[in-house]
C-alpha cells in the first residue's frame, strides 16, 4: 500500500510539474495534459498537447523520476512534426488578370502526427505587417484539407483583392502561412512567406459597331470582285497587349457561340475593318442554302481578344443579304468551257480541264464552305489545258473551286470522299 501511495504521489508531482498554469514559454508550454497514469510496466504515460521533446523537458522528467530502477523513465507524447512553406517562394509576385480561368499553386511540406492520426491543413493570408489572429482568408487545402497543396483560381484571388480594396493595376502586399491540425493538436509552418499580388488590368474597353448600319440591306449585284467593308470602333487595354478582332455572322435565330463563319479582320485581325468581296459573301450564302434572289436575314458582330481577355461589341447588327439570280452570257460561256472531274474524287486526284475559245488569265481558288482560301493558282494566257488541283491532304467533305477571269466568275462544288 505504501509503495502504491508513493507511485500515486509521483504521478501527481509529474502532473503539477508539466501543467503549471503560469508556464508561458512558447517552446515548452504544456497547454493541456490528461490521463496521466502508472502503467503495469511501471512506465508513466499521459497525453500532452503541444509537448516538445526538448532536452529541458527530458531533464525535468529525469529529475522528477530520478534514477529509481523500479520506474521506467518514459512518457508517451503526441506531437506534430515541423514543416515548411515551399511555393510561391518568399517575396514572390503573383500576376493575377481580372479575366481568365487560370490557377495559382500553393505548396508546402507535410507535418506528421507522432500517434499516426490524420493531419489536415489550412492556408492563411494576412496583410503585410499583420498577424494570423484575424486572417483575411482561411481556406482548406486540396482534397478536403488533406493535401499539402492548394489550387487557387484567378477568381478567388480577385475576390480576395476586392475585399482588400486593391484596384486593378495595383499591388497588394501580404503574408501567408499554413496551419496543420490533427485532433486537438495544431501547428503553424516553421516559416512565413511574403507575397505581392499584382492585379493585371486586362479588361477590354467597350466598343461599338459602325457600318453597315443596323438593319441595312446588301444586294450583291455586280462583279464578284466588288467589295463591302464592315467597320467598328476600337477597344483598348490598359497594358500593351495587342488586340485581335474577329467578324462573326449568324442567322437571325442563331447563336454567336456557333456562328456560320468567323473571319479575322484586315491586317491579320489587327484592323477595325473587314473587307469582303461580293464573291466571298455569295459563296457563304450559297453554301448555306441561300438561293439566288432570296433574302438571308442575318446578324453580325465583332469579338475582340487580347491575351486571356475577350469582349464582344456592345451590340449586334441586323443585316439583310441577297444576291442576283442572273448569270451573264460571258460567265455562261466560261462555265461551258470548264470541266471538274472526277467529282466526287479522292484527295490528290481532282483535275480541271480547260477548253477556252480564247487565251485568258485565270485565278483559281480552292476554298472550304466558310470561305477560307486553302489554295490559290494563277494561270496566265491559258487556253486549253488540264490542271491538277492541290487536294492532297483534304479531309472528306464539300469544297468550292472558284475560277475568275475577265469574263466573270464561276463557282463549282467539289466533293472529296
Amino acid at each position: 500500500m505504501r509503495k502504491f501511495q508513493l507511485f500515486f504521489s509521483l504521478v501527481l508531482l509529474l502532473a503539477a510539474a508539466f501543467c503549471p498554469p503560469s508556464y508561458s514559454s512558447p517552446i515548452h508550454r504544456l497547454e493541456e495534459c490528461s490521463n496521466i497514469e502508472m502503467q503495469p510496466d511501471k512506465s508513466i504515460k499521459g497525453s500532452f498537447t503541444n509537448f516538445l521533446e526538448s532536452d529541458s523537458n527530458r531533464l525535468q522528467i529525469k529529475s522528477l523520476i530520478g534514477n529509481t530502477s523500479s520506474i521506467n523513465q518514459s512518457i508517451t507524447t503526441d506531437t506534430l512534426s515541423a514543416f515548411g512553406l515551399l511555393t510561391p517562394a518568399n517575396n514572390s509576385t503573383l500576376n493575377i488578370p481580372l479575366s481568365g480561368t487560370g490557377t495559382i499553386g500553393i505548396n508546402w511540406g507535410s507535418s506528421v502526427s507522432v500517434s499516426g492520426n490524420p493531419v489536415t491543413y489550412e492556408w492563411m493570408v494576412a496583410p503585410a505587417g499583420g498577424n494570423f489572429n484575424s486572417p483575411l482568408i482561411t481556406l482548406p487545402s486540396n482534397n478536403s484539407g488533406t493535401d499539402t497543396a492548394l489550387s487557387l483560381t484567378f477568381a478567388q484571388l480577385n475576390s480576395l483583392m476586392n475585399a482588400t480594396g486593391a484596384l486593378p493595376g495595383q499591388t497588394y502586399s501580404a503574408i501567408w502561412t499554413v496551419k496543420a491540425t490533427s485532433g486537438t493538436l495544431s501547428r503553424f509552418s516553421s516559416n512565413i512567406f511574403n507575397v505581392n499580388i499584382f492585379r493585371i488590368n486586362d479588361t477590354l474597353t467597350v466598343f461599338s459597331l459602325i457600318a453597315p448600319a443596323n438593319n441595312a440591306s446588301l444586294n450583291l449585284t455586280g462583279s464578284a470582285t466588288q467589295t463591302v467593308q464592315f467597320n467598328w470602333g476600337r477597344t483598348r487595354l490598359p497594358n500593351t497587349l495587342p488586340v485581335t478582332y474577329t467578324w462573326l455572322i449568324i442567322a437571325n435565330n442563331g447563336s454567336f457561340a456557333n456562328p456560320i463563319t468567323s473571319i479575322l479582320a484586315d491586317n491579320n485581325g489587327r484592323d477595325s475593318v473587314l473587307t469582303l468581296t461580293y464573291g466571298q459573301i455569295t459563296n457563304l450564302l450559297s453554301t448555306n442554302g441561300i438561293t439566288p434572289g432570296s433574302v438571308f436575314q442575318a446578324k453580325w458582330t465583332i469579338r475582340a481578344s487580347a491575351g486571356t481577355a475577350a469582349r464582344f461589341a456592345s451590340a449586334t447588327y441586323n443585316l439583310a443579304l441577297s444576291y442576283n439570280n442572273v448569270t451573264a452570257t460571258a460567265e455562261r460561256e466560261l462555265d461551258s468551257q470548264l470541266l471538274l472531274y472526277p467529282n466526287p474524287s479522292a484527295p490528290g486526284q481532282t483535275q480541271l480541264r480547260l477548253q477556252l475559245e480564247q487565251a485568258a488569265d485565270l485565278e483559281i481558288q480552292l476554298t472550304d464552305l466558310q470561305g477560307r482560301i486553302l489554295h490559290r493558282l494563277q494561270e496566265q494566257g491559258i487556253s486549253s489545258s488540264t490542271l491538277s488541283l492541290p487536294t492532297v491532304g483534304l479531309l472528306p467533305g464539300c469544297y468550292l473551286v472558284i475560277i475568275r477571269s475577265d469574263s466573270g466568275r464561276i463557282v463549282k462544288k467539289l466533293q472529296i470522299r
